[in-house]
Formats: C-alpha cells, structure tokens, sequence
C-alpha cells in the first residue's frame, strides 16, 4: 500500500464526491518502471459499499513529494502546462469534433487537478498497454501513432481558422517554457554527456562527414535548439505539440482477435507540451522509435502517411484545403527542425536503452544510473540515428 500526504487524501476525498463515489475502500499503489522523473505515478482502486460494491479505477499524477527535486526539475511549471492541455485547449478540440466521424480521441480520460495533483482514468480498463522502451516499433505500430499525431495537429489548423483569437490566446500560454530558459541549464551537463557519448559511437574515419558535422553541432547544441523552440520559428503553420514523443508515453489497445495488431492509441504526459513546428514532434518520434532497418524501408512512406492524415482530417473538420500546411513546407521543417528530435531523442534514448533506470528523488545530481548492456545497445541505435540525419539532408546547425 503506497503512502500518500494528507493533502493527497484530502483532493481524492473531494474528487471521489464530486463524482458521486461514496463509503468507499480505497487501495494505491505504486505504478512499477513508468519512467517518470518528473512525477509520482500511482494506481488507485477504489470499491464502493466499503470493497464490495462497483469498482473505480484511476491514476494519481503526483509532484514529487521531495521539494529539492521539485525545484530541480520545475515540477511546477509541468504540471500547470499539463493541466492547461486537459482544462483549456482538449475542450477545445473537443468542440471542433463534436459531428465528425472518427475523431481524435488518443487520451486518457481526465477527471480533475490541482498544481500538484492530476486524477486521471486508468486506461488499463480500457485494455491498453504499456510498451516495451527497449525494442523498436515496427511498422504497424508506426503507422497508427503517426497517423494519430496527423490528426491531432489538424485540430490547431482548424482551430485557428475557425477561432483565431483562441488559438492566439493558447499559443501566447503554450510556448516552450523549459528548454528555452534557465530551467534547462541544471540538466545540460547530463545532456552533454550523452552527446558525447553519441558522438563515441562514431568511427572518426569510416564516419568522417556524420562525426564532423555532430562535433559541430555539440558545441552549441543548446543555442542551436534554443532557435528552433523559438514560437516565432516555425511562422503560420505552427501547431500545438505533444512534445514528448518517446514510447514511454505511448499506450497501445490491440486487437482482441489478433494481439499482434494495434487498433487504438492514448498518448500521455502533455507536460512538455509547446506551440512550434509539427516536425518538433515528428522527428523525436521516427528517431527514438524507429531502427535503421525500418527508416530504410519506410521513413518517408511515414512521412508520408502523416501529411496525408493531417490533411484529410484537416479537410474533414472543414479547412480549405489551400490553407493547409503545404507538403513542401513540412519537408523544410523537417531539414530545419529535426534537430529537436536529435537533441532529445539522445537523451531518452539512453533511458529507454538503459535497464538500471529509476528515478531517485533524493540525489538531484544524477536521475539515471547506467549499465554496460544498456550502453552498448545506446551506441548501436543512436549512430544509426546520426548517420541516417545526415543522408537525410537535416540540419546540424
């Protein structure tokens, strides 16, 4: 039984009335290996007429109860750009949605927050599935996120042409407020390493134009993602992003009658949230979730699939089509702004590679421990990555 604050208890009190949930036995714990460094993940059961009766299961997303770690990672400023996503822009969409067929829907179902707190359904009941961080997604799997991502930055194309004041008014509240301030300057060293360690995986001869140009590149690293992540950056055809795009974050509903095949997405964690180029998330997605293998066969067929997703859906929620993002112009962000996707995917690569993971509230220095298989497995996949940024024609710099 996991222990919880007073204040905890308290808001789940209040929630449970407001849902009409009454004499009720309540049973939390622990969600095992989420890979959350920035919040405390708990399952919560609860059982009407004292554990006999109906059963109500939900998901605690709790700020670290460690007040120096609070502050280390800004748990703050997450959890309020999180409880934005859920209380202000997915109304939103909603709205917009509401007479179309086949709708976005790929998120969990969200019940209530305070600054510390977010009470959320547990999408386990749904038959949802978490995924394995150590293996890559193969092709079905790709095609079903990167179709969902399409759909979901369409709703702030429609947005803005249906309600532009809105749309403004979330951009103005939405822009990236962790990698463009101070905030980040406690995780660079960390950052660096990984690079560093990316940058090793590289034979300096065989890979001469790959490791030159990503030597490069780590010299400025942060300025260089400081401009992209710039709200300015990407112009008219900015969008509202998931900005955590790694499969940590993905949960996957499989087809009851063959198990291999996913049908349903729920995307979770909106703390990273940001209004930038729709690349911004492409790129940490294909690049973290994919082998060389698989973009050898099938990268720009993604690509593909997602413009056309975008576009469709976009059109179906009544844009005109000439005011849609061009598929010439995501080509150019793709080259400009990918480099979010190599700055990032590095670092949650070496957590989603690396077995010894876990979080540690107590020691604010260092998040991640690190294994040698974990390591060896790093290096394979990200100088791949690196090799296949480059041969892409994506910027460095």
């Amino acid at each position: 039984m996991e222990v919880i604050t007073r204040g905890v208890y308290d808001f789940i009190e209040m929630e449970l009335r407001n849902l009409q949930v009454q004499n009720y036995a309540i049973m939390v714990k622990p969600v095992e290996d989420s890979g959350n460094i920035v919040a405390k993940i708990l399952r919560m059961s609860v059982i009407e007429d004292f554990g006999k009766g109906e059963k109500h299961s939900f998901i605690l997303k709790i700020s670290p109860y460690n007040k120096q770690y609070q502050e280390f990672i800004y748990s703050s400023a997450l959890f309020e750009r999180e409880i934005y996503f859920y209380s202000k822009i997915l109304p939103e969409f909603e709205k917009i949605q509401q007479s179309v067929a086949d709708p976005f829907i790929s998120y969990a179902k969200f019940y209530a927050a305070n600054p510390n707190i977010l009470l959320m359904k547990d999408m386990c009941t749904e038959g949802f599935k978490s995924l394995s961080l150590e293996e890559p997604l193969d092709y079905k799997h790709i095609l079903l996120i990167i179709r969902e991502y399409g759909k979901f930055h369409a709703l702030s194309y429609i947005l803005r042409d249906l309600k532009p004041d809105v749309f403004r008014e979330i951009a103005r509240n939405s822009t990236e407020n962790y990698f463009t301030s101070g905030k980040i300057n406690v995780l660079q060293d960390m950052f660096m390493k990984n690079s560093i360690k990316a940058l090793k995986s590289l034979d300096p001869i065989h890979d001469e134009e790959v490791y030159q140009k990503f030597s490069l590149y780590i010299e400025n690293m942060h300025d260089i993602v400081y401009r992209v992540l710039q709200p300015e950056a990407a112009g008219k055809y900015a969008v509202i992003g998931h900005g955590d795009c790694w499969m940590n974050n993905f949960m996957i509903k499989y087809d009851s009658s063959n198990l291999n095949v996913p049908i349903e997405l729920c995307l979770l964690d909106w703390q990273f949230l940001r209004v930038g180029s729709p690349a911004l998330d492409l790129s940490y997605f294909l690049f973290t979730s994919t082998d060389k293998n698989l973009r050898d066969q099938y990268y720009h067929h993604f690509i593909e699939e997602y413009y056309s997703s975008l576009f469709n859906f976009y059109v179906k929620l009544g844009g005109n089509p000439e005011n849609c993002l061009p598929y010439s112009v995501l080509q150019d962000h793709l080259r400009k702004f990918s480099i979010y996707g190599l700055y990032i995917g590095v670092q949650a690569m070496d957590i989603m590679l690396n077995k010894e993971k876990g979080k540690n509230e107590n020691n604010s220095s260092s998040t991640y421990s690190s294994d040698s298989n974990g390591t060896e497995k790093f290096c394979v996949r990200i100088r791949d990555v690196l090799k296949d940024f480059v041969a892409f024609g994506y910027n460095l710099g």
